[in-house]
């Protein structure tokens, strides 16, 4: 006893001593891959911010994994910086700003909704954190006052309702929960008018127009209207004088108000017209366009769709267009440019197209526009609104004619003043898409930006500008998500050469500049890792060849083995990588095949680290169309242990596999008979090994010495519960595995000494246990004792004695067999991820008593998680990747304190992730990939000093 006491201070002490410890840094291996990556997917800058005289904007993750990261500048390189790369995780689609509040912008990520949240930002990293747990917000924000911004947002406890925050946690919340419940009022068409905000809401039998002070004393109810809620189009819009709005009865209603209840009327219903049965067209009066006092829109007269208008009186509301033709096709709102008029319709039968009409002073005379030289076009799209300053005015829109595809073109309402603009994708082929989709970006110093494809074969997208003259349209740089405005400057992102770089223009042809390079894609190899004894052997990719490299750590001491080398296009290696047993490596290589057919085909193949160690063993029996399961191989006996899958048909039939390391050594030795179905759960034990099957439609579980006839089931189970993978861990003289409880709705815990009598269910007071995992004389998994509220982590002892919380500590879900173990021992204590009520999820440890399971350190401050990843024990200390909100996602160690959990090294700087994985460790070094943004992804070693 006083021997193991000693040892354990000993461990104590190197623990508590190692945040004096001095790492070593990270060395790149091999530039396996040199050169600039042709299949890279750079995201050039987006959703540009003005804050405090600097642009906040974002790039999103690339296939290495990046995180969504935001970034500020002042126009400079020195002073283009990254605020946080924590907003929005990997697979983040954009960062969209709802607006300023004086020196700071809202913003809400897109991505998993695990992730949402309201986040604010004043361009610092110190002044850039979440507002809200998670949120989804699905509005624009909109000022009435000064102080806060009023948006539409979902949470989990109230659906989506209206919020408004001040840019502050205590200053954000729900404005008036209107419709209680999970689901909410889902508010739309925000639109501030008169110092109020009027929005739909559906709120039955309250469904209608809302209006609020943004305050709940202030929210009230103004009037019933059953508008299509889900339309993009404007249904509820403002005009200097009143609102106007729209209800969908059993005709199109017209409604006009004041802002109160007593101040809302009808103005006018226009009868739906007839349709088949089977299918009614969207409702004709599909948008209001303010112009002036007065609304425009399309609707009805019974007969045949027209363009209106209405001033709000019975009097003021009148048709202005009289198409011919058909009648269930809307024409466009109409714009007006100095004293005419300008909309698209198709109006002369179904094989017609789009094409211009304009109208003279007050919506005069209107007819389709004729004469134009060369021929007038049809109209694909018209850009929304005339472009800013420009004289005379101008509307640009997408159209083609006869030998031109979709091309930019403007228009002055007059033949002699529409002319095309370009011909950026030159011939019949389409510069433009011809679904409706508008190109525009935005407008700025008197020209409007957008998007157009120089040619046919999928090319990227390129940033054009134009003020509507031939002139004055050109390209301005590559494919870029959005533009920003700063000075007299138009700022976008620029992908060139591989090459991430934020540029900005004067908005004249050859004005752009480089501003900063953000990020250089390189080629990697993408290494999959493991070791044996203290080498590591890795696969490597190179275009579509696949080699087998071994490494002591150091660069000399990296090199290729002579075989296998593989081309991807015949073999590749299988993605579960490599497997050891009896101190070999195990690894596959599986034949490629078209989609669908067989036959299916693997090799077997093994090293020992050495050229000479290093050969095929097996492969499959010809004409079998078998493959190697990686998920289920177990070292048994010092020999491997592997499932193998069969085809025959429409039916699978599995048997089990083992190998010594020789072509002799490896053979089939149990057949599953046909009624069995191939294991979910397999785990050696004493001489022999257990397996969970299904036989006759019912999970059973065997013990087998690996011949038919010492294989014996151990169950008589009569419920089928759901077939899933399963846990199954030693514990002790016994293993452990789960099964779902006979009705289906709960998770059991069963163990099993290897004899039917000794095979039993666990009788837990806990629900959906997970996670399971054996340590130290003890059971530690994750489980809720009321399904209500958040699970806690459990120790147990082996005997099945009543668990022990340790702490309310989520670890997630249990995904799958492939999945990590949730646990890494380091000394006497382990180290898992969790999230608890008030963090993220980040960096936990326990000893295994409540007092002693806490939180290591909140690696990202706050609500925000930094995924703690690629757990590993190496050295004496746990190796781990994380998210801190300011490097990315780089290698981090911990000693399971505080001040000893630190990053190791930011190998990719600036809040690009350099995105380490495949850590595995000798005693010598902790091998990985990652991207230091110089090289691709890459093997990497750290050295590890003596503990």
């Amino acid at each position: 006893m006083r021997v193991q006491l000693g040892i354990s201070a000993f461990l104590t002490l190197i623990l508590t001593a190692a945040p004096g410890r001095t790492l070593e840094k990270p060395r790149l291996l091999a530039d396996v891959v040199p050169g600039g990556d042709p299949n890279a997917r750079l995201s050039s800058p987006g959703d540009f911010i003005s804050v405090d005289g600097r642009l906040l904007f974002s790039t999103l993750g690339s296939q290495n994994g990046d995180e969504g990261i935001l970034w500020s500048t002042d126009g400079t390189a020195a002073g283009t910086e990254t605020v946080s790369s924590s907003l929005c995780p990997a697979g983040c689609t954009g960062i969209r700003p709802l607006g300023t509040l004086g020196n700071v912008a809202l913003l809400a990520p897109r991505a998993d909704t695990a992730s949402f949240r309201l986040w604010r930002s004043d361009g610092t990293p110190a002044g850039t954190y979440p507002l809200t747990a998670r949120l989804d917000v699905i509005s624009d924000g909109v000022q009435i006052a000064p102080g806060f911004l009023l948006f539409a947002a979902c949470d989990d406890a109230a659906g989506c309702e209206l919020w408004r925050s001040d840019g502050t946690p205590e200053g954000t919340g729900i404005v008036k929960d209107i419709y209680p419940g999970p689901f909410g009022s889902y508010p739309s068409h925000l639109t501030a008018w008169r110092g109020r905000l009027y929005f739909l809401a559906e709120a039955y039998p309250q469904s209608g127009l809302w209006s609020t002070d943004g305050t709940a004393a202030g929210t009230r109810f103004v009037a019933p209207s059953t508008a299509d809620f889900d339309r993009e189009e404007n249904v509820l819009v403002a005009t200097p004088s009143r609102l106007f709005f729209t209800s969908l009865e059993d005709t199109d209603q017209l409604w006009t108000s004041d802002g109160t209840p007593a101040g809302t009327r009808l103005v006018r219903e226009f009868p739906a017209l007839p349709c088949p049965a089977h299918f009614c067209p969207a409702t004709f009066l599909s948008f209001l366009q303010p112009v002036g006092g007065a609304v425009y829109f399309p609707a009805s007269d019974g007969t045949q769709d027209q363009l209106w208008t209405s001033d709000g009186t019975s009097a003021g509301t009148r048709r202005l267009t009289d198409f011919p033709g058909r009648a269930d096709l809307h024409p466009t709102p109409p714009w007006k440019l100095g004293d005419r008029w300008v909309f698209a319709a198709q109006t002369s039968g179904p094989a017609t197209s789009q094409i211009l009409w304009t109208a003279g002073p007050g919506f005069t005379h209107s007819a389709p526009l004729t004469g134009c030289r060369g021929g007038c076009p049809d109209a694909i799209s018209l850009f929304p609104g005339p472009i800013p300053g420009a004289s005379p005015p101008r509307l640009l829109f997408v159209g083609s004619t006869p030998g031109r595809g979709a091309e930019l073109w403007a228009t002055d309402g007059t033949a002699d003043g529409t002319r095309r603009l370009t011909d950026v994708c030159p011939g019949p082929c389409d510069a433009f898409s011809q679904s409706y989709a508008l190109p525009a970006l935005g407008s700025f110093g008197g020209r409007t930006w957008f998007l157009a494809t120089p040619t046919e074969n999928g090319a990227p997208s390129e940033l054009w500008a134009s003020d509507g003259t031939p002139a004055g349209t050109f390209q301005v740089g590559g494919y870029t998500r959005g533009i920003g405005a700063l000075g007299n400057r138009v700022y976008f992102g620029a992908v060139e050469s591989f090459t991430l770089e934020l540029a900005a223009t004067n908005g004249t042809p050859g004005g752009d500049r480089t501003v900063a390079v953000l990020q250089r894609k390189e080629a990697g190899s993408s290494p999959q890792i493991a070791t044996l004894g203290d080498l590591a052997l890795m696969v490597t990719t190179a275009g579509d060849r696949q080699r087998l490299w071994r490494s002591d750590g150091t660069a000399a001491g990296t090199f290729p083995l002579p075989r296998p080398t593989v081309s991807r296009r015949q073999a590749y290696f299988a993605p579960a990588g490599f497997f050891q047993a009896g101190g070999l490596l195990y690894f596959d290589l599986q034949r490629v095949t078209p989609v669908g057919l067989e036959p299916w085909d693997w090799a077997l193949w093994r090293t020992d680290g050495t050229p000479g160690g290093t050969h095929w063993v097996a492969s499959a029996p010809a004409g079998s169309n078998t493959f190697l399961d990686p998920f289920w191989r177990r070292d048994w006996n010092g020999k491997l242990l592997s499932v193998v899958y069969r085809s025959a048909g429409d039916s699978v039939a599995c048997s089990f596999w083992t190998s010594d390391g020789t072509a002799a050594g490896t053979r089939e030795i149990l057949h599953l008979p046909d009624e069995t179905v191939c294991p979910f759960g397999v785990e050696p034990f004493g001489s022999g090994f257990l397996f969970l099957a299904r036989t006759g439609g019912v999970p059973q579980l065997f013990l087998s010495d690996g011949t038919p006839a010492g294989t014996r089931q151990l169950t008589a189970f009569q419920a089928p519960p759901d077939l899933f993978y399963t846990e199954m861990v030693h514990a002790g003289g016994t293993v452990l595995f789960r099964l779902p409880s006979p009705d289906d709705q709960d998770i059991d815990v069963w163990r099993t000494d290897g004899t039917p009598e000794g095979t039993y269910r666990l009788p837990l007071s806990l629900h959906q246990p997970s996670k399971l995992y054996v340590f130290r004389g003890a059971v530690y998994f994750s489980a809720y004792d009321d399904q209500s509220r958040p699970p806690g982590l459990y120790r147990m002892g082996l005997d099945g004695g009543q668990p022990t919380r340790l702490a309310d500590a989520d670890l997630g879900p249990f995904l799958a067999i492939t999945s990590p173990p949730p646990f890494i021992p380091v000394g006497d204590r382990l180290f898992f991820a969790a999230a608890d009520r008030d963090h993220g999820q980040e960096l936990w440890v326990t000893d295994g008593t409540p007092v002693g399971t806490h939180r290591v350190r909140d690696v990202q401050p706050g609500a925000g998680s930094s995924y703690p990843q690629n757990l590993t024990a190496a050295g004496g200390l746990l190796y781990f990747t994380a998210d801190d909100g300011e490097h990315g996602r780089e290698l981090w160690a911990s000693d399971g304190s505080e001040a000893g959990t630190r990053i190791v090294d930011d190998l990719n700087p600036g809040g690009f992730s350099s995105s380490p994985s495949s850590l595995a460790a000798t005693p010598g070094a902790l091998f990985f990939g990652a991207d230091d943004g110089t090289t691709g992804v890459e093997p990497w070693a750290l050295p590890l000093a003596p503990p």
